[in-house]
């Protein structure tokens, strides 16, 4: 295959997933979560310090440095307040790690294998889903592959300038990814070159580090907004660096300000990596029953030139197993080095590139045909889209006068769809809500989840009429006797 039919390949998943970005409404609370902190900062113009709406406070978000609410918030500005808009910084982010690996891999990697690891990451069905989603993830990911196949080109490289180029980028991958989510990118990055420097005994290559400018440039991009943020919001840093990136990794309980932490047993990111792959995991698990399979295995540590790769794949797993407080979206940083491994296995198993261009393309397609036909997320209640969309409509059919007031708590995507329809309100019981909003002397609209439908006193819902319903959304108004 040549590097132009690759390219067109690689075009075509690209196209397909940008086509598919607006398929379906911003989803809660991840995404439509972050989307409405960008699209708040975009219209603010507080570059400093992003905010979040819990219960009736606009507060700030600073569980989270700002890269990626700034890039979406520029996304936004350009573009407007839509889906497409939200997720293209990760479609950005997806198409710059393929032209990344593709660059810096192509003059260290046999052709045939670049080649078949670009086609396994873009067909794998988390990589497709993220990249048209508003996750931090891909964007973490771009610059955590990018430091390390960085300083694996620092090892590599025999001329000394481009050798201390090398090392350069390195830092400014990490001051970006370290501006992404903070010191979980150097973590994720250090692991692996640890483990391969004491592995190879490499430990005299690190003198030749450009150290002193790359500290240098590291902290002229990662300081300006840590310090900022700190005056502009007391205790940040205290919270972010103690409470976001130690307890967190320790605790379950770790005083998150911004909603529950995802508890899962340890080492359950072992079996999240077996799916964020799929179905090339399932493939390579097969072929590693193999004898061969298990002897290269065995040969990817012990080999200094491909040892990098299956350390951070696995440096990074094992790395996730020791928290408890991890989703499949964070083995996402995993998945390029699992597509350069996977891509190395089969090429030693015999599986030859024709194969793995048509399995992935039929994959890429099959997903922009699948993707578009799944069910809305707003019908099982995971976005208000519709239904915000269908208030708007009551209101002005009915002329009233009041809001939304969403029983029990808000979703963020009502912010992001409705942020001048939708009432900020206290944590109240179902009830409460509702008679809060009774005795405000506004006609307001009353929208309630069906899980929720059941909680509501039946006095209070006699004080109700239907107006309209969509999935597990329905909205009510005061009844006319009332």
């Amino acid at each position: 295959m040549s590097n132009r039919t690759l390219l067109v390949l690689l075009g075509l998943f690209l196209a397909i997933r940008a086509i598919t970005l607006p398929s379906h409404p911003l989803t809660d609370d991840t995404e439509a979560r972050y989307a409405t902190v960008a699209k708040d900062m975009a219209y603010s113009g507080d570059w400093v310090t992003p905010r979040i709406w819990i219960y009736e406070n606009h507060i700030p978000y600073l569980g989270k440095p700002p890269l990626h609410f700034w890039v979406t918030a520029l996304s936004i500005h350009l573009f407007g307040p839509n889906e497409f808009a939200a997720r293209l910084p990760s479609l950005a982010g997806a198409a710059l790690l393929i032209i990344l690996m593709f660059v810096i891999l192509r003059r260290r990697v046999e052709s045939e294998i670049i080649q078949s690891a670009l086609m396994i990451l873009s067909s794998s069905a988390l990589f497709f889903v993220l990249a048209g989603a508003v996750v931090i993830d891909m964007i973490l990911t771009l610059f955590i592959t990018g430091a390390v196949l960085s300083y694996q080109a620092f090892l590599t490289e025999r001329v000394r300038l481009r050798k201390k180029l090398w090392s350069l980028s390195v830092f400014v991958f990490l001051s970006l990814g370290f501006l992404t989510k903070g010191p979980v990118a150097v973590v994720m990055f250090g692991i692996p070159v640890f483990l391969h420097t004491l592995l190879h005994k490499k430990w005299t290559t690190l003198k030749d580090h450009a150290w002193l400018p790359g500290i240098l440039i590291f902290l002229v991009l990662t300081i300006p907004w840590f310090w900022l943020a700190e005056i502009r919001n007391p205790g940040f840093l205290k919270y972010f660096f103690y409470n976001e990136n130690i307890l967190r990794f320790v605790t379950h309980d770790f005083g998150d300000l911004y909603g529950k932490g995802h508890v899962k047993p340890y080492g359950f990111a072992l079996i999240l990596l077996l799916l964020v792959g799929l179905p090339w995991t399932l493939w390579s698990m097969a072929l590693l029953f193999r004898k061969q399979g298990r002897k290269w295995f065995i040969h990817s540590f012990k080999d200094e030139h491909i040892s990098l790769i299956t350390l951070s794949l696995t440096g990074i797993t094992f790395f996730l197993c020791l928290t408890r407080a991890v989703l499949m979206t964070y083995l996402l940083t995993a998945l390029p080095f699992f597509a350069v491994w996977c891509a190395m296995l089969l090429r030693k198993s015999g599986i030859r590139l024709k194969t793995i261009t048509l399995v992935s393309v039929a994959l890429v397609v099959l997903y922009g045909i699948v993707y578009p036909l799944l069910p809305s997320p707003d019908i099982h209640g995971y976005s208000a889209k519709n239904i915000v969309q269908l208030g708007r409509q009551a209101k002005a059919r009915l002329s009233l006068d009041g809001g939304l007031v969403f029983v029990t708590n808000v979703p963020y995507s009502a912010y992001f769809y409705g942020q001048d329809l939708t009432l900020p309100q206290p944590k109240d019981s179902n009830g409460l809500s509702i008679l809060k909003g009774l005795d405000s002397g506004k006609d307001h609209l009353y929208v309630v989840k069906r899980k929720y439908q059941r909680s509501i006193p039946p006095a209070t819902l006699d004080k109700l009429e239907q107006i309209c319903a969509f999935g597990d959304w329905t909205v009510y108004r005061a009844a006319q006797h009332h």
